[in-house]
């Protein structure tokens, strides 16, 4: 039996077909290197998340483009090594190549501390920890730590979760101070026992305020302070002193000018000429000690707790715009009791900022030692936080200075400013950034963390369907009628 040779014509065109389909498998495969090389080298991605979570909102977009300084956004370790500790830190490593791709006045770069020592002395007064994030402008220089990037929560067990995620606006806030052509002056006043606020002038200081001391026994505050703290002193003011606050609030009839008071339970001897400045404003300063009966307004760490560390309530959103979501609650533990004297005399209007709960109630100042708080009733609610505002008017001009009034000096401890469990820290520096005009930029929403996989828009699921039901359909329908018209013809 003699074997059936293919002849020329079916040797060529077959081959040819062969060729053909040989070819479309490596255009395609060309096509895929290509493109995983450019989506590599320019940050080709699509994300399909419901929340956006790896990219930028359009606020945030028209933000960078009109910047006028060029930024450089350094991380402090390899970017493969820093993308890779958790979901956490891959969404902060994608939202900084949008920052980057939004503005060509943006530079991301990557620097490992521990692998190039000499980094560090560019910036000695900065904290250079590995993973933190350092924000440059020609102007000045700022470092972000990567655990404010998110927001955290302790647990009943006392463990940590992350909520979600707040690094947009941590770092477009950043640029903006960064960018900013004066940094606001505050001054903390001494000379009179006042306490010592270290940690609170140092939060201060990294979100980009000058912060100065002024001594009131000088005479004189420097007109060009905005903000001047007072932090519970332990002796009166004198009259030249407190001649020396009007001064500075009315400013020459410009007013514009802020003064914040903290009231310590600590505070033992008698300040008459001090709480009648703060009376005049419509401001009391009451003795003794606040306490929640109310163990749901306590705030648990372990077998630490106690009515005295309590847990107050915003009564006002002015300050709260931004702060970590689901959070609203500040620590205010061992707070003097404040009472607003009036809501309006005159120019002057108060208005309570944080509260505690109905069931408040104050154990006295020298109470003895058998002072049994389970046994008293509440009697609140009690501010602990009050806002008091003076306004005049030149013309229709209107012309503003505050004076506000904590009765919590331990809200701004370094212990309670530096844990995650509390809002503490972003609540002043967001207050202090609206009284001084320095709001964030703008308002971002925290993106929730909770569930990053599987979480395709309904856009997203238009995307897949034109790429999985159309086009990869008709490129094979393509491919299949190719093949079959060359071998109808061969």
């Amino acid at each position: 039996m003699k074997l059936k040779m293919p002849n020329k014509r079916t040797l060529k065109y077959g081959s040819f077909a062969t060729a053909l389909t040989a070819g479309f498998i490596v255009v395609i495969v060309l096509f895929n290197v290509i493109v995983t090389a450019l989506s590599a080298g320019l940050h080709w991605k699509v994300d399909l998340t419901s929340a956006k979570l790896y990219n930028i909102t359009p606020e945030t977009v028209n933000f960078l483009k009109d910047l006028a300084e060029p930024i450089t956004i350094t991380v402090l370790d390899d970017e493969v090594k820093f993308a890779a500790y958790d979901q956490y830190y891959y969404q902060v490593n994608e939202l900084l190549h949008a920052f980057e791709r939004a503005s060509d006045k943006v530079t991301l770069k990557y620097v490992n501390v521990i692998n190039d020592p000499t980094f560090q002395t560019k910036y000695p007064n900065l904290d250079l920890s590995q993973v933190n994030i350092i924000v440059e402008s020609p102007k000045r220089a700022i470092t972000v730590a990567a655990y404010d990037l998110f927001d955290v929560q302790q647990t009943q067990d006392q463990s940590y979760t992350m909520i979600s995620s707040i690094a947009e606006q941590v770092l477009g806030t950043a640029i903006m101070n960064v960018e900013s052509d004066t940094l606001v002056k505050v001054g903390v006043t001494s000379g009179f026992g006042e306490q010592t606020i270290t940690p609170f002038t140092d939060l201060l200081t990294k979100n980009n305020y000058n912060v100065v001391t002024v001594d009131m026994a000088s005479g004189q505050i420097d007109p060009a302070i905005d903000v001047l703290i007072i932090p519970a002193p332990a002796r009166d003011y004198d009259e030249s002193s407190l001649q020396l606050l009007d001064k500075f609030l009315t400013n020459g009839t410009k007013y514009g000018k802020k003064l914040l008071y903290f009231a310590s339970s600590d505070q033992l001897a008698s300040l008459p000429n001090l709480e009648a400045f703060l009376a005049e404003w419509g401001i009391g300063i009451q003795s003794g000690s606040v306490f929640e009966t109310n163990s749901a307004n306590w705030f648990y760490s372990g077998n630490n707790y106690s009515p005295f560390l309590t847990m107050a309530s915003n009564d006002i959103t002015d300050y709260t715009t931004g702060l970590r979501g689901g959070n609203q609650k500040v620590f205010m533990p061992y707070s003097r009791p404040l009472k607003q004297l009036f809501t309006t005399l005159g120019n002057v209007e108060t208005t309570s900022v944080i509260s505690l709960s109905k069931d408040a109630a104050v154990m006295p100042a020298g109470a003895s030692q058998d002072f049994d708080p389970s046994t008293a009733k509440g009697t609140g609610p009690y501010p602990v936080l009050i806002r008091s505002v003076k306004t005049i008017f030149q013309g229709s001009t209107a012309y503003t200075s505050y004076v506000f009034a904590c009765g919590s000096i331990g809200s701004i401890t370094d212990s309670v400013l530096s844990s995650t469990s509390f809002i503490n820290a972003q609540y002043y520096v967001n207050m202090f950034n609206v009284l001084t005009d320095r709001q964030s930029y703008l308002s971002v929403t925290p993106k929730s963390m909770t569930a990053t996989s599987l979480n395709v828009s309904a856009s997203g699921v238009t995307t897949l369907g034109i790429i999985f039901i159309l086009i990869l359909p008709l490129l094979t329908i393509g491919a299949g009628t190719a093949v079959w018209f060359t071998r109808r013809h061969r």
